[in-house]
Order: C-alpha cells, then sequence, then structure tokens
C-alpha cells in the first residue's frame, strides 16, 4: 500500500457541509488530523469531534436556502480569516 503525503493539508481551512452527519463527521477528523482548521455547517449541532485545538467552528446553516450558502465563505473568512478547501 503507498502512503500519501498529506501535509499540505496542514494550516489549510476547510468547509464541510452536512458537517453533523456520519460522513462529514469523518471528513471533518481526517482534515482535523492532519492539521486543518475545519469549518461544520449543518442544520443540525456540532458534530462530536473532541478538543481540536481551537480549530474547529460549527455553523448551523440550511444548504437549501441560496441566501445561507451565499453566506457560508463570509462567516468562514469571519473565523479563520481563509478559506481553501469547500
Amino acid at each position: 500500500m503507498t502512503e500519501r503525503d498529506f501535509s499540505s493539508l496542514a494550516g489549510r481551512v476547510v468547509l464541510i457541509t452536512g458537517g453533523s452527519g456520519h460522513i462529514g463527521s469523518t471528513l471533518a477528523s481526517a482534515f482535523l488530523e492532519h492539521g486543518s482548521a475545519v469549518v461544520t455547517a449543518d442544520l443540525m449541532g456540532p458534530p462530536l469531534l473532541g478538543d481540536v485545538d481551537g480549530r474547529h467552528r460549527h455553523l448551523v446553516a440550511d444548504v437549501s436556502d441560496l441566501a445561507e450558502v451565499a453566506d457560508l465563505p463570509s462567516r468562514v473568512l469571519g473565523a479563520f480569516n481563509r478559506l481553501d478547501v469547500v
């Protein structure tokens, strides 16, 4: 099996919609494990990610509402001053 180099994810800011679900929570955990800051967005409360040194924020958002979707990037920028991965 080839070992992947995910060091390029360190310091990146990631937005994950559906972040409270099983897939979204798993993705968020993986990005956090590789040094990224993560913003999860979902209708429900935040995923159970544990202590991540201030590198996780959760936003309540309805992605079926175009106005809320349009507002997500500015909310991420307000939290971490950048957005690298959606």
